[in-house]
């Protein structure tokens, strides 16, 4: 029986082979509960005529998120210029740098999840 834990927080993933699911589950949860994060829902509001441009920029350079930053989910609702994005992080002044890299195209609201 193999099983690699692979991240931190929620966005731990595993490889494994010959694992009881139950076994599996429990130890990405115990994973979890080691590096509670703190989550946090981010909206995304595209400028004018600037959704296919941070659509090529994340096409060509990713999230570019800083190291600590995690991002878990999002929704693009593209008839309403917005995305919103659920991340997670101890260190919330990573978004400020992360922000900076995109405010091109976009402005940004992040609201913390309790």
């Amino acid at each position: 029986m193999l099983c690699v834990l692979l991240g931190f927080g929620e966005n731990a993933q595993s490889v494994y082979s010959g694992i009881h699911s139950r076994d599996h589950a429990w130890a990405i949860e115990s994973i979890r509960k080691k590096n509670r994060m703190k989550k946090y829902m981010v909206v995304e509001k595209f400028k004018p005529n600037c959704f296919e441009k941070n659509n090529e920029l994340w096409n060509r350079k990713g999230r570019m998120l800083p190291e600590g930053l995690y991002y878990l989910n999002s929704w693009v609702n593209k008839a309403e210029n917005i995305c919103f994005q659920l991340m997670e992080t101890n260190q919330p002044e990573l978004f400020d740098e992360w922000t900076e890299k995109w405010k091109e195209y976009t402005e940004f609201e992040v609201f913390p999840i309790d």
